[in-house]
């Protein structure tokens, strides 16, 4: 039993009263996991009312959604014991030891894991509490009695042992008390375990949904919010509950008077479930019978259970197509309508319906519509009203129809094997082929429930289905389909592979991965294995492809990327004829082909964006494998992005992976140098502003990328108007053809600017041989552009031997006041140049230097001393030099 408030003696004596219903509301509303920490932190009491604190926490665990999401933010109690007052971390594992030692544990397990075995612990965690917390609700709601189950006993499970951090989450009966298991087992089934041969559950939390489930956002998805905040299991539960507490009511008011005690409670739980539900925007909750099925809004009531079938029958009965509840409604008004709804049907239609009787009570933000059945005649006329039948359904007549076509085959339907059980349906086969929607109803609900692999053509065909039919029975199908996998009739396997790459892929849009990636590892297996036909070989590659493009366009990158790895590693399966090298090779083109898709392109492209580096490294890592067509020119367009972290990673991805948008690149730059939508200064010639970010990075990056193929594009580009073009294409040149671009640069040295003519100065002194008719043009440049004078020189050290060059410098030094070429490591690279000549003409030069910048008695000296230092030793070195190439004889 769940308990508002803790009464504690501090130690001073006085009581302290905790509120911990309070508490459990505040961390309910938190929008994260962070703020929820944030808020336990201001809400918690001193000393060893923390403790208190935390022992209720444990043991109301699973008293619902809030209670549970409050514990598991306990479970990572080192992350903020340092913050909590007067209680330490290791005086809090001491007080909670006596209290709760399972607590204790579970505390200190978290303390030893680190780093992903962290993060798997706590995703485990958040995922076991789920499953005990709505299999716990289910068993209250039925009213029955099963004990205790505190947080930390479930959790205990998975305590100890080696596996402490692994990804796997297993469970089993023993673990759970008896009387909750069956429910637990029809949760696990919802929430996607599989079931394995021991008879435990199984579940392999994947990276994309641990972040989910760390945060706790999976348990917070069930906290009354609003039905249109919940999330679809959620709001399938909620509206599950919201059934089972109305039928409830109904049996509670049918069997005691007004003024019990019992009667009170009930119906303000039904009332506050109620506007829960209740769509924020109609403010109305709608109960309708549609094709057999009861319907709360649009969400479909699961009528496994014995009170939905009961108050399906009920309403039936009384002709009641919908019951509407309106915010508002109050506990006396829904009493007395409940009142009303409880009598027998005859007593109903004599007084003119539900609806009459509530009209004439003058009851409230309550209304009902009724059924009205009509037979019509082949041309459309209405021949007669009538009260009993059904409206059969789409599903109805789909299982109907299949029936009948399997019997005719010869085939039999599964777990139907019995004589008996054949004569029980004779007479429903014989009354549902007269046309009886009454047994029709009743042999689709029944055939569907024994056999669900009868609905594989409809759900395959119908996307309603698809997304409406219970999980569990999607599940059935697929297992029987793997279990074909298996078999010796090849037929069998390929229709088996077919129907699983639709199943397998319905999966993934509604989140079951690690069903889908049961079934990929299953398939996996099976190529592994090398028995299969060329046909099937073909048709596994191809489920595989078709997998992986829904989990990318679902946004489950992590798992896709395994997935990609997965389709690539098949280039190396071994094959034994030309048929299977050519299944193997036509499979491939086809899955990669099949994971290009434009929507696939939207969320890699999202994942560039966002700030989670985790995924931006799924999808580096997908489309290092994968050449996404729709994918190229998207990234292309990130180069107008203002954040340039986005820029430089999207740069960085098609640096690495562009080879095949290369073709691509060129039509873009074609488009925007001679596209009629350009826009270009008419004075300059340049690009505006966005055109030029596009251009400047696609050149980069055909330079970069390194093709033969983009020397006639870049080749165009160095003519170009713009001279930020000119300029950008010669760097680029340069790194695919050093031969075209040395031939582009000696033209482009009288560039009219100087930001182009420094390029091809850069380029011309990187070339192993030089061209010596370019000397005379680059002396001028020593002159005319300063900017370059260091890549001047380099090209000046390879052409020493030049008498032109030989001469330029020493009339430079010869009539330079203060530091030659106003740079010390210039003037180091001319003196290099003077002492590799040797000439005498050269020292004579220097020797004029120093007479002009030394300085003396009446004379200050023009140049630093470490200038006349440096060039005094060069004519030292060039007279020893002279000395020693010529030695004097005697």
């Amino acid at each position: 039993m769940c308990i508002s408030s803790i009464n504690i003696k501090a130690a001073g004596g006085n009581i302290v009263d905790v509120n911990v219903s309070k508490i459990v509301e505040v961390l309910a509303s938190a929008p994260d996991s962070g703020t929820r920490t944030e808020e336990l932190l201001n809400k918690l009491p001193d000393g060893h009312e923390i403790v208190e604190l935390f022992v209720e926490l444990d043991r109301n665990a699973i008293a619902s959604p809030a209670h549970c999401l409050a514990f598991f933010t306990i479970v990572d109690v080192i992350s903020f014991a340092d913050k909590m007052v007067r209680m330490s971390y290791k005086q809090l594992l001491t007080e909670t030891e006596p209290l709760c030692t399972d607590l204790v544990r579970v505390w200190k397990t978290v303390e030893n894991l680190n780093g992903d075995q962290k993060l798997n612990f706590m995703a485990r965690c958040s995922l076991l509490l789920e499953a005990g917390c709505l299999a716990w609700q289910d068993v209250k709601d039925a009213g029955r009695a099963v004990g205790s189950l505190s947080g930390s006993s479930l959790l205990k499970t998975i305590c100890g042992g080696e596996d402490e951090g692994s990804q796997i989450l297993k469970t089993e009966s023993g673990a759970w008390p008896s009387g909750i298991w069956k429910k637990v087992e029809e949760v696990l089934e919802e929430l996607d375990f599989t079931r394995e041969k021991d008879r435990s559950w199984k579940y392999r939390i994947d990276l994309d949904s641990r972040p989910r489930l760390v945060s706790g956002a999976n348990i917070k998805a069930y906290i009354k919010t609003g039905a249109s905040t919940l999330s679809p299991l959620a709001l399938a539960r909620l509206s599950q509950n919201l059934v089972t507490r109305f039928s409830l009511l109904l049996r509670t008011i049918s069997m005691y008077p007004a003024d019990h005690p019992s009667i009170v409670p009930a119906l303000d739980s039904f009332i506050e479930l109620l506007e829960s539900f209740a769509d924020s925007e109609a403010g109305m909750v709608a109960l309708t019978i549609l094709g057999g099925e009861l319907m709360l809004n649009n969400v479909k009531v699961k009528s496994r259970s014995k009170s939905t079938k009961n108050l399906l029958a009920h309403l039936t009965e009384r002709r009641i197509n919908s019951i509407s509840f309106q915010l508002g409604l109050d506990s006396e008004n829904l009493f007395n309508f409940i009142e009303l709804l409880n009598r027998k049907a005859p007593q109903i239609r004599e007084r003119g319906g539900l609806n009459e009787m509530c009209r004439t009570r003058g009851l409230e933000n309550i209304s009902v519509d009724e059924f009205r059945y009509a037979l019509v005649a082949r041309d459309g006329k209405l021949v007669s009203e009538v009260v009993t039948g059904s409206v059969d359904s789409a599903l109805e007549d789909l299982i109907f129809r299949e029936l009948i076509d399997r019997l005719q085959k010869g085939d039999s339907i599964k777990d139907i094997p019995t004589q008996q059980l054949g004569e029980a349906l004779s007479r429903i086969l014989e009354e549902a082929a007269a046309g009886s929607g009454k047994y029709r109803s009743m042999l689709a609900d029944f055939v569907a429930t024994l056999d669900p692999t009868i609905l594989e053509k409809g759900i395959l065909v119908s996307r309603e289905l698809q997304k409406t039919l219970a999980w569990g029975s999607l599940r059935k199908i697929i297992d029987k389909n793997l279990e074909d996998l298996d078999s010796e009739n090849t037929d069998f396997i390929l229709d088996a592979l077919d129907k699983l790459n639709q199943l397998a892929c319905i999966g993934a849009e509604r989140g079951k991965i690690h069903t889908v990636m049961h079934v990929t590892d299953n398939v996996r297996g099976l190529l592994l294995q090398g028995i299969l036909l060329p046909d099937s070989l073909f048709a596994s590659i191809i489920l595989l492809g078709s997998v992986c493009e829904r989990l990318i366009a679902t946004g489950r990158l992590t798992s896709a990327s395994e997935l990609v790895s997965t389709i690539s590693d098949c280039r190396l399966l071994p094959v034994d004829t030309p048929a299977h090298a050519s299944a193997l090779r036509r499979g491939l083109s086809e899955a990669f082909r099949r994971i290009d898709t434009p929507e696939a392109a939207d969320v890699i492209l999202q994942a560039f964006m966002e700030s989670d580096e985790s995924r931006y490294q799924a999808a580096e890592k997908i489309t290092a494998q994968v050449m996404f067509r729709n994918l190229g020119m998207r990234l292309v367009d990130l180069f107008l992005e203002r954040r340039r972290d986005i820029r430089a990673r999207v740069y960085s991805v098609l640096r690495r992976f562009g080879a095949g948008y290369l073709l691509m690149f060129h039509n873009r730059i074609d488009e925007l140098e001679r596209g009629g939508l350009t826009v270009r200064d008419r004075e300059t010639g340049r690009f505006i502003a966005q055109d030029w970010y596009i251009m400047r990075n696609l050149i980069s990056l055909l330079g970069d990328l390194g093709s033969e193929r983009s020397i006639p594009v870049l080749e165009r580009l160095c003519d170009d108007s713009d001279d930020r073009v000119r300029r950008q294409a010669l760097v680029s040149l340069m790194k695919v053809s050093e031969e075209k671009a040395l031939l582009f640069a000696s033209n482009m040295i009288g560039d009219p600017s100087s930001d182009v003519t420094a390029v091809a100065v850069d380029v011309l002194s990187k070339a192993s041989v030089i061209e010596r008719g370019l000397i005379p043009a680059m002396l001028r440049l020593m002159h005319t552009l300063p900017s370059s004078r260091k890549t001047l020189m380099r090209f000046f050290m390879k052409v020493h031997d030049d008498k032109a060059v030989q001469r330029h410098f020493r009339t430079a030094f010869s009539h330079c006041r203060g530091v030659p070429f106003d740079d010390e490591d210039l003037m180091h690279d001319g003196l290099a140049i003077l002492i590799r000549s040797g000439k005498t003409e050269a020292i004579n030069a220097l020797k004029t230097y120093l007479e002009k910048n030394s300085g003396g008695k009446l004379k200050r000296a023009s140049a630093p001393e470490k200038v006349l230092v440096s060039v005094s030793s060069a004519i030292e070195m060039m007279r020893s030099a002279h000395a020693y190439e010529n030695p004097v004889t005697t």
